[in-house]
């Protein structure tokens, strides 16, 4: 399922760290140029410098959340699932290796 116009802006922002706004998605930079995306206010994923990502529903596991989040990297969301791995909502962190995905249950660096 192809995501949205502004899911792809605001992906597309988030991996050049850059911010910008996009109806109800939001890309900020913090001091480091760290970037985050906020979904109706909610933090739902993290990025640093140097390219690490972190991604939450932020308890929201909604298909809205799911289509920010997709933009991010190959994933699948499917009944608790990151691509068949269980997954509970909470911060993870995603590292990319197609065909697969690992995730790491770290919280994200300290972020204000």
């Amino acid at each position: 399922m192809a995501g949205t116009k502004s899911s792809r802006s605001a992906a597309e922002n988030f991996s050049q760290l850059k911010k910008g706004s996009f109806g109800n998605t939001k890309i900020t930079i913090d001091a480091n140029g760290n970037a985050s995306m906020f979904l109706f206010g909610n933090r739902i994923a993290f990025r640093t410098t140097e390219g690490r990502i972190f991604i939450t529903t932020c308890g929201w596991p909604t298909q809205s959340t799911y289509r920010r989040l997709r933009e991010l990297g190959d994933f699948r969301f499917i009944r608790g699932t990151i691509n068949g791995i269980p997954w509970d909502g909470r911060w993870v962190e995603i590292i990319d290796m197609p065909p697969t995905v690992a995730i790491f249950k770290n919280e994200p660096p300290i972020i204000d």
